[in-house]
């Protein structure tokens, strides 16, 4: 009789850790939507406040820096006739980019652009050019800390793809965003 009891209170402890497991790893893996979902609702409010608590703007700012200044070492190599010119218009150019950065990946630029609009920086603010329509958006996991979400404009051949990393165990922030042309 004793030995019945303990099988049944070692059953339903059984029952208790896999359920216990099973929200983790379900909370686990939704945490990830969850973020992406209330990310979208704050771009499209243009809440600029609950956008920058889901972006980490150092680690987007110098990876949109890094590929841009690529980039543009790219074409300044392919112009290149041998002299030095090129390369100063190059480091004139990033001095005036620079400032540009830092309004476009601010919560409000950023806000702005993943809202499939075009901005308009005047130096001092950023302006809004209205967007065609709803955009498309798809979403997946890359790796286990990396979550993917594409988002495509409809009647445009650009999309954007937003980089996700995950903080901690159920929290999340933009670490990336790609715009393809």
């Amino acid at each position: 009789m004793k030995k019945e009891k303990m099988k049944k209170q070692m059953t339903g402890l059984l029952i208790a850790v896999v359920a216990v497991a099973v929200v983790f790893a379900a909370g686990f893996l939704a945490s990830s939507y969850v973020v992406a979902y209330n990310f979208s609702r704050a771009v499209k409010a243009k809440d600029a406040k609950a956008v920058s608590g889901s972006m980490d703007l150092v680690s987007i700012r110098k990876d949109l820096k890094t590929r841009f200044e690529a980039r543009m070492a790219k074409e300044s190599a392919r112009n290149n006739l041998d002299n030095t010119a090129p390369g100063m218009g190059s480091d004139f150019a990033m001095a005036f980019i620079d400032p540009a950065f830092n309004l476009l990946v601010s919560p409000e630029g950023m806000a702005v652009m993943l809202n499939g609009e075009k901005p308009e920086i005047d130096m001092t603010t950023v302006k809004i050019k209205p967007s065609s329509g709803p955009a498309q958006t798809s979403m997946s996991y890359s790796r286990l800390n990396k979550f993917i979400v594409r988002v495509k404009n409809p009647g445009k051949k650009s999309s954007t793809t937003l980089v996700f990393k995950r903080h901690g165990l159920f929290c999340w922030k933009l670490s990336s965003v790609k715009w393809e042309m």
